[in-house]
């Protein structure tokens, strides 16, 4: 059975108020609890058109997954784009992420190790997102190029 903390990146199916069900990726896990028939109740923020800002889930549902569950070489290439912009953005000089701190997310600069270890990271996205979706990739590439340029 998975297993949830705060602030981790997850995948979730959700209630939309434009959309019906839709999936959301890389929301983050605020809060959990134990629950002793489904191992935790983990409340997920939620996107901006969902039904409610904050919403929970049993850990063993199949609406809730960790956004790299999966190893890199079967993640579906929505996840894999994700994760390498997730990864991109940890490895940017500068770069924060929330922590835990005296009971609330406060925003803390990743290390130097962090940043290193991210970018190989996103080296191996890059290559997994070549070969899973050339078209999703080219399309990345292209905005990054684009994005230089300006």
């Amino acid at each position: 059975m998975p297993s949830y903390k705060p602030l981790d990146r997850v995948s979730i199916f959700y209630r939309s108020t434009t959309h019906g069900t839709a999936l959301a990726l890389g929301q983050r896990v605020e809060k959990v609890e134990p629950h002793e028939r489904h191992g935790q109740r983990v409340w997920v923020s939620m996107p901006y058109d969902a039904a409610e800002p904050l919403t929970w889930y049993f850990a063993d549902s199949d609406s809730i997954e960790h956004m790299e569950a999966d190893p890199i070489g079967q993640q579906p290439p929505g996840h894999l784009y994700i994760n390498l912009l997730w990864f991109l953005k940890v490895a940017e000089t500068g770069s924060t992420g929330p922590r835990l701190g005296n009971g609330r997310t406060v925003q803390v600069p990743y290390t130097v190790e962090e940043r290193v270890d991210a970018a190989a990271r996103a080296s191996l996205y890059i290559s997994a997102l070549r070969h899973a979706d050339p078209r999703l990739f080219a399309r990345w590439e292209a905005s990054e190029i684009e994005t230089a340029s300006s």
